[in-house]
Formats: C-alpha cells, sequence, structure tokens
C-alpha cells in the first residue's frame, strides 16, 4: 500500500507529463507546416523571376495627305490612311467598305481592275487569286470562286486616269456596290459569310485578257451574264461549247434552262476577241505595276 507521500508524488508526476504531452493539433500542425511552407516559397521565387510584360509598340505614323487629295485605293490602304473590307455578297453584286483614319476628308480613286480573293484559298501558296498556281482564280480544288471587278465607271470620274474617285469624309464609312464576276468555273458561287480579300490585279500573272474584260465590265461597258461567259472562256479556257451546254441548277432539278441565252453567248464572243486584241496590242499600266502584252 502506497503511502499517503508516494500517492502525491505520482499525483504531481501525472499532472507534469500531461502537461509536457503535445495535443493531436499539436502534433499535425508540427507536422504539416514544414510540408507548406516550400510551397508558399516557390510561388514566391515564380512572382520574382515572371518576366516583366513587354511594352506595347506604339502604333506607326499614318503619312497624312492634304485634305481632299486624291489617293489610290490600295496605296492609301498600304499607308494605314484608310480600311477596305471586301464583301462578295453574291455571283453578281460586291460590296467595298472604305474607313477614313484621317481627321479630314480624303478622295479615294477606285482601281480600273480588282479582284477579290477568298481568304481560305489563299493559304495554297503559289501567287495568283486564291493562293493557286498563278493568274485569276485558285486552280482546282474546292472552296469559293474568286472575283474580279472595276471601279472605272463609280463615282465622280476618273480624274486624270484610273477608275471613279469617291469622296469619304473623316473618320466615316463610304459603302461602295460594285457589280462582280466569278473567276472560278467549277466552284462555289461567293457569299457574304465568307470572308474575302481585295487586291489589285497582278500583272506579273493575271491574264492580260482578262484585266482588259475587267476594266471594261467596270466601266459599264458590257452585259453582265455576256461578259461571266467571257470571263469563263478567258480565265478557264472554258470552249464556247461547253458553255453553250451549261445549264442551270443542278442534276436534282426536273427542269432545267440553257446558263447562257444565244445572244449572250455571240456577244461574250465579242468581248473576248476585244478583250484579247487590246492585251496584245496595249501596254497596260495599273496602280504601280505595267505590264507589256506579248
Amino acid at each position: 500500500m502506497l503511502t499517503h507521500l508516494s500517492r502525491t508524488s505520482l499525483l504531481f508526476a501525472a499532472i507534469l507529463l500531461a502537461a509536457g504531452s503535445p495535443s493531436w493539433a499539436d502534433t499535425e500542425a508540427e507536422t504539416t507546416a514544414p510540408e507548406a511552407a516550400p510551397a508558399v516559397e516557390e510561388k514566391a521565387t515564380e512572382v520574382e523571376e515572371a518576366p516583366a510584360a513587354e511594352e506595347a509598340e506604339p502604333a506607326p505614323a499614318v503619312e497624312d495627305v492634304a485634305e481632299d487629295a486624291i489617293v489610290d485605293l490600295f496605296e492609301a490602304r498600304e499607308a494605314g490612311q484608310i480600311e477596305v473590307k471586301f464583301i462578295a455578297k453574291s455571283d453578281h453584286e460586291g460590296r467595298i467598305l472604305i474607313t477614313n483614319k484621317l481627321p479630314h476628308g480624303v478622295k479615294v480613286r477606285m482601281p480600273e481592275a480588282f479582284v477579290g480573293d477568298p481568304v481560305v484559298a489563299q493559304f495554297g501558296g503559289g501567287g495568283g487569286m486564291g493562293g493557286g498556281g498563278g493568274g485569276f482564280g485558285g486552280g482546282g480544288g474546292g472552296g469559293n470562286q474568286s472575283v474580279g471587278g472595276g471601279g472605272g465607271g463609280m463615282g465622280g470620274g476618273g480624274m486624270g486616269g484610273g477608275g471613279g474617285v469617291f469622296s469619304v469624309a473623316p473618320e466615316r464609312i463610304t459603302k461602295i456596290e460594285v457589280p462582280l464576276l466569278c473567276l472560278d468555273h467549277g466552284k462555289k458561287d461567293p457569299s457574304s459569310s465568307k470572308p474575302y480579300n481585295l487586291r489589285p490585279v497582278d500583272p506579273s500573272s493575271d491574264r492580260p485578257e482578262v484585266i482588259e474584260l475587267l476594266k471594261a465590265f467596270g466601266k459599264g461597258q458590257l452585259q453582265h451574264n455576256a461578259a461571266q461567259a467571257a470571263a469563263w472562256h478567258l480565265n478557264n479556257d472554258l470552249s464556247w461549247q461547253e458553255l453553250a451546254a451549261k445549264l442551270t441548277g443542278t442534276r436534282r432539278n426536273i427542269s432545267r434552262s440553257p446558263y447562257f441565252s444565244r445572244f449572250e453567248l455571240q456577244a461574250a464572243y465579242a468581248y473576248a476577241n476585244e478583250a484579247a486584241r487590246l492585251a496584245s496590242e496595249a501596254e497596260v499600266t495599273t496602280p504601280g505595276d505595267t505590264y507589256e502584252s506579248k
């Protein structure tokens, strides 16, 4: 039997032992705290080592021109004086939207001939319209047709050559409706839902006789359907027999009519011959480029 003193000593030792033992919470804290610390240090290191954001380069200054000066559509676009958006609405018509980026009005001269490429087709490389093998159109493959037109008969007159001239107010958008010809027979018709890029004709790759046809068409000198037949003959090498046999609609249609009338094909034949004559006799000059017909 323990004495009173022994009981007191044991009780005192138990109290000291209980006071010196860590709790479950203290043990867990001591165990997890060292593991959490490195994560915090890594975050701090990442923040310190993160590269500073590069300062945005200032936008290039837009070269100003005299108020109401006449500028070429493509040259002014290249200089940043205007923005140009092209919408191929259908196989007959398109729209050019010109935004004046200058603080004053400017007069924009339309090109005598221009082409519109479907943007998707441009990734094929190789030059020419649509990124194909050169010249108008992209050759084989799917996608939408390239288109062409001209602005010589629009606006306030040629003002010494070139296409028509439009006045564009400062920081405003001018909409210009333009007639179009399709240049890739066998491909889908143009659609306003498909993005297109507007560019000048390229004398080094585009067929000279097609350029002459687009210039005359842009001046309003040609009937549309006849000009379309001439364009497919000159650019896609369709024979007159093939054009005469072309029908409207698709094979699913029960009733199909000739795509071109006899009168339209006769006119197309004359258009094509005249375009070929002009291309073979004249040295044609376009903004920034020239070609000499061979």
